[in-house]
């Protein structure tokens, strides 16, 4: 009796771990629109370029993004590299730089944000490539100096989905990041570029 148990249980787990996949996998696999949360943290990995007033910094930060998301096509290509397009738009409430013991505050969104997801490497896992480009506005001027208020953002994101739930996914990201307030500022030191680590949750 209790070997029954065990190995329906077994048998339902697999069933609903199987269909909770395909059905993920599915949605992204077709035109869907997708919805999710992420939170971020990380650190410059090149100074600043030093400006009058201004020594070069090495600048931390922490940030949360709302994403929505739109598959666009159905699948393309062949083998590992088969996967469909997505471009997203991506609402940024708050984002804190420290640097040097005081804290900059910025919002922001990212518009132009196109990503390819690997939909046939895993029926659990979908690893993604995206790029992401934005900009920032804050009511101090960052980096500190003679600078701007106003930043341009571009990033390149490397991450996977991994599938919990009926059509939702846990998400873990790393992101090559870069600022530069391209000259709207008397200088332009920027943050040339950082590492930043992400979590996200996502429905589809």
């Amino acid at each position: 009796m209790l070997l029954s148990l065990i190995l329906f249980g077994a048998l339902a787990g697999a069933g609903y771990a199987q269909e909770t996949a395909d059905t993920a996998l599915n949605a992204l696999r077709d035109p869907s629109w997708i919805y999710g949360v992420q939170a971020y943290g990380g650190t410059a990995t090149m100074a600043t370029p030093p400006i009058p007033g201004a020594p070069g910094r090495y600048p931390s930060s922490w940030g949360a993004e709302f994403r929505l998301g739109r598959v666009l096509t159905g699948e393309h290509a062949e083998g590992w590299r088969r996967g469909t397009l997505e471009w997203d738009f991506t609402i940024i409430p708050i984002v804190q730089y420290f640097v040097n013991g005081r804290s900059y505050y910025m919002g922001g969104i990212e518009a132009v944000a196109p990503r390819w997801n690997f939909t046939r490497v895993s029926e659990r896992f979908v690893p993604y490539i995206g790029f992401d480009g934005g900009m920032l506005i804050g009511p101090n001027k960052f980096p500190p100096g003679d600078t701007s208020r106003f930043n341009f953002t571009a990033a390149l994101d490397l991450g996977t989905h991994a599938f919990t739930r009926h059509r939702q996914s846990f998400d873990t990201t790393i992101r090559l990041h870069h600022v530069s307030n391209a000259e709207t500022g008397k200088y332009n030191p920027g943050v040339p570029l950082s590492i930043q680590f992400m979590l996200g949750y996502t429905w589809y």
